[in-house]
């Protein structure tokens, strides 16, 4: 009785730590605040990790910056030797929403578990949206993402992580935000001065259904009618006509070389929203320079990858997303 009395009081107590509040003063974006659902999945995903939740990696003005870190439970094989001699491995996940919607909290448990399982450590970032009239372009997301890394790596020694061994993951806007990560200068994308001196190396991304160029009509096809002027002036800040050199800029097709990491594209051939133009371009160009990247199609497949005809019915891309970025780890 008294030793499920006091395992009662642990539980509930780690419960309450997870749950707290933020410091007075604080002021963690809206996105950032998880519904009692979202709650009670993080609970869930902390008892198969070693979850440090609500990070603030950079302020911005009065608002607090977050992202959750877990860490694996498991660090060694069967045969009792680090899988990871050098450091923990680290995954981003980079959530979705066209730049202005969405959130972090989009994995499964089975998810969660499965990098805690193989040893790989994972980070929820939240970041910055662009909406109407905040001054905000994509370039801030993507220096936001980057500095999500640099908090990452600054604190690389205390987790036991490996800064070398950056990797990241996410769906349309995510996707766009995790082939960013790989295959841009960070140097291009300054932010938080107190991060400036973090060095880091993402060596792999899978990026589902991505928008991958902004200066490339061709890429959008029927859906080049997402990028009216009033697009360009809500995510960039400008007309087309006066944002040509920030749309390179943020653009994965650009950044793209000969030596980028490896990258794995997975594309529905039906998707009305990003149109399979921009994962047809990033393979030709790949082709071209010889660079390690490869395009998955599904046939039929629409923005989620659902569709009476796609083979992937039945099948999340995470399901595919995972054991790949544990190969890239690997590898």
């Amino acid at each position: 009785m008294k030793t499920t009395a006091c395992l009662s009081a642990l539980l509930l107590l780690s419960a309450l730590a997870l749950a707290a509040p933020p410091p007075a003063g604080a002021a963690p974006l809206p996105q950032a605040r998880r519904n009692a659902s979202q709650e009670a999945g993080m609970k869930l995903k902390a008892g198969v990790t070693d979850l440090h939740a609500d990070l603030v990696y950079k302020k911005v003005g009065d608002d607090d910056i977050t992202l959750d870190l877990f860490l694996p439970k498991t660090k060694t094989g069967k045969d009792g030797k680090a899988l990871f001699p050098n450091g923990t491995p680290v995954v981003f996940y980079l959530h979705g929403g066209a730049w202005s919607a969405g959130n972090r909290y989009g994995h499964s448990l089975s998810d969660v578990q499965f990098f805690s399982d193989n040893g790989l450590a994972l980070v929820l970032v939240t970041y910055r949206f662009t909406k109407k009239g905040n001054g905000l372009t994509l370039a801030d997301c993507v220096t936001d993402c980057f500095d999500a890394a640099r908090f990452i790596a600054k604190n690389a020694a205390q987790y036991g992580l490996d800064p070398t061994r950056f990797l990241a993951h996410g769906s349309s806007a995510g996707g766009h935000l995790s082939l960013m990560v790989l295959l841009a200068d960070p140097a291009q994308f300054p932010g938080d001065s107190g991060l400036a001196g973090a060095t880091f190396r993402f060596i792999g991304a899978v990026a589902a259904c991505p928008p991958c160029t902004f200066y490339s009509p061709e890429a959008w096809g029927k859906n080049e009618v997402r990028q009216t002027e009033q697009w360009f002036v809500e995510r960039l800040g400008g007309l087309r006509s006066e944002t040509r050199e920030l749309a390179q800029k943020v653009s994965p097709l650009w950044w793209l070389k000969k030596d980028s990491p490896r990258a794995l594209i997975i594309q529905g051939e039906a998707d009305p929203k990003v149109n399979v133009g921009h994962a047809l371009l990033m393979e030709k160009k790949a082709r071209e320079l010889g660079a390690d990247l490869t395009v998955w199609r599904i046939p039929g497949a629409n923005h989620s990858f659902k569709g009476n005809r796609s083979p992937m019915k039945n099948i999340r891309w995470q399901d595919l997303a995972c054991p790949n970025l544990l190969d890239m780890a690997r590898n």
